[in-house]
């Protein structure tokens, strides 16, 4: 018959997984299901608690404790910062030539439509040009020169 967790074992597994009583669930029917008993998942708690209880104690110790979705947020923020910083810094060159590329304004892409216009005479050609220059436009306008 399954159980669900002491607090401190929920605490435990808090230090490690996302959601405890999911995994507790997990652990419980792998074991039910492989060797037709709930034996191994209580086994495989125990390791899992005593092996991580050191690191555990010693966050808690340390104060301001951040159980494993809050430590992930806290990452995922500092990396969203890290990004947006390294944006601020990034030379007009850089993000002009970024923007050029995401909306399909390469110099290859430049030279092709103008020798489809230019040399070929090809109809609709024209109109690729004044769209390239367009867009061109826009990203000089985004990212303007200081």
């Amino acid at each position: 018959m399954t159980r669900l967790l002491t607090q401190d074992e929920h605490d435990g597994l808090l230090d490690i997984v996302e959601d405890p009583a999911v995994r507790w669930v997990e652990m419980q029917a792998w074991s039910q299901s492989k060797y037709g008993d709930l034996d191994h998942a209580e086994t495989a708690l125990k390791d899992k608690l005593v092996n991580h209880a050191a690191d555990y104690a010693a966050r808690v110790a340390a104060g301001n404790y951040r159980n494993r979705v809050e430590r992930d947020q806290d990452e995922a923020a500092a990396e969203a910062a890290f990004q947006a910083a390294k944006e601020l810094v990034k030379p007009v060159e850089q993000k002009r030539s970024e923007g050029y590329v995401a909306a399909g304004v390469t110099i290859e892409n430049m030279m092709v439509a103008l020798w489809e216009r230019d040399v070929e005479g090809q109809p609709g050609a024209a109109q690729k040009v004044t769209d390239m220059e367009t867009a061109r436009q826009v990203v000089k306008t985004a990212h303007p020169k200081p």
